[in-house]
């Protein structure tokens, strides 16, 4: 477009002098004006022309550091984006690995408490089982019909023993089936004792802490 102008300016400038041409005649002075004209018009237009360039070029620079702008923002949007998605990604698996951890700690509970309960079973049944008959069954060594102390070993404390002495009804130092039953009832009871009585203790250590407690 600017090479188009400044062609124009050039032909009009030579218009311009062909006509002073035509009107003066072949003076030399009024053809150093024209050419002096022209000169002048088509210097303006190179100039013209350059300023153009430049502003062309300035357009251009412009428009890529726009573009390199838009660039760097939709780079940095994209990173952003990655982070965040890296972020909840992390948390999911966090949030997944911890309900695992919940699930598995919740299935240790259920299987001792599983284990707690079949061997409380197996407890309740042993004492079920636990008869006078089988007692002396199991332990009578010389099978004679009768325990002693030393058929018992060390499964008797010092209470226990001195009940095996009250059971011992006949004082030769043995029970039959009979005192044995007797025995064992004596034990049935002196847990039952001590079983209430460590509850009395807890219910007064409860008490006491309560009472200790700062009231609010």
């Amino acid at each position: 477009m600017a090479p188009m102008k400044r062609n124009l300016s050039v032909l009009l400038a030579m218009l311009f002098a062909s006509s002073m041409y035509v009107a003066l005649g072949d003076d030399k002075s009024v053809s150093n004006q024209a050419d002096q004209v022209a000169q002048a018009v088509e210097e303006k237009a190179e100039v013209q022309t350059a300023e153009e360039s430049e502003e062309d070029e300035a357009d251009a620079q412009e428009d890529e550091e726009d573009e390199q702008e838009g660039e760097d923002e939709q780079g940095e949007a994209e990173e952003e984006e990655a982070e965040v998605q890296t972020a909840e990604e992390s948390e999911e698996e966090e949030a997944d690995a911890q309900e695992d951890e919940e699930e598995e700690d919740e299935q240790e509970g259920e299987d001792e408490q599983g284990e707690a309960e079949e061997e409380n079973e197996k407890e309740e049944e042993e004492e079920e089982n636990a008869t006078p008959e089988k007692i002396l069954e199991d332990l009578d060594k010389d099978k004679d019909g009768k325990l002693t102390l030393v058929e018992f070993k060390d499964e008797l404390d010092e209470e226990e023993k001195q009940l095996f002495a009250v059971a011992d009804h006949d004082k030769d130092g043995m029970l039959n089936v009979e005192e044995l039953k007797t025995f064992m009832e004596e034990l049935n009871k002196m847990d039952k004792l001590n079983e209430e009585k460590e509850e009395q203790q807890k219910k007064g250590a409860e008490a006491a802490a309560a009472q200790a407690a700062p009231k609010a």
